[in-house]
């Protein structure tokens, strides 16, 4: 495993009293240091950016665009993770990467918690060519879920997962498994 890049995420776990810990975690040469510091402290991420030679990427700490804005102008980090839930959706992520690129920044995609049609979305942002920042975590949701309404992903010998095609965002839930998870249906007439 001598070539595989790590990275490292604190959600939010670490203070500046902590700023020894990152500088020897930094020694390790992760591939960046995600959210150090809790979300609402910019000017301490700054600091620890400023203390580290791995790129420290902003997770939490930017949920909006007037945050990507403190977060550059402070020097806050380097690295966006774009989160489409998070950040209001696939229009507004990729307003965030085309700002932060803009801003000299890499991006790297992640996801959180949301079915296989918003992994699936968020796999099509991070295929995109502006998205330079290592690889994010937009598997399968099977590997999280063991039920999911959209039919399994596969995943590649190397590890790889597609990125969806066809039109929209992400594939159409599996009908079958659709109906499996339903626990109510109510129809509307216009």
């Amino acid at each position: 495993w001598p070539d595989l890049a790590v990275a490292v995420d604190a959600n939010g776990s670490f203070g500046l009293d902590d700023l020894d810990e990152l500088v020897g975690l930094d020694a390790e040469g992760p591939a960046f240091v995600e959210q150090p510091l809790p979300p609402g402290d910019l000017e301490g991420s700054a600091q620890v950016a400023a203390a580290l030679t791995a790129p420290v990427a902003l997770d939490e700490g930017v949920a909006s665009m007037r945050d990507l804005a403190a977060a550059v102008s402070l020097e806050a980090g380097s690295v966006l993770t774009v989160k489409p839930a998070r950040l209001g959706g696939h229009a507004r992520a990729v307003e965030a990467i085309a700002r932060a690129r803009r801003a000299g920044w890499d991006v790297h995609v992640g996801g959180m918690l949301e079915s296989g049609l918003g992994r699936a979305a968020a796999r099509r942002l991070a295929a995109r060519p502006d998205v330079t920042g290592p690889a994010g975590m937009v598997g399968p949701t099977d590997l999280l879920f063991t039920a999911d309404v959209v039919a399994p992903v596969p995943v590649g010998p190397d590890g790889r997962v597609p990125v969806p095609t066809g039109p929209g965002l992400a594939p159409p839930p599996d009908p079958d498994r659709l109906a499996a998870l339903t626990v109510a249906r109510w129809d509307a007439e216009r």
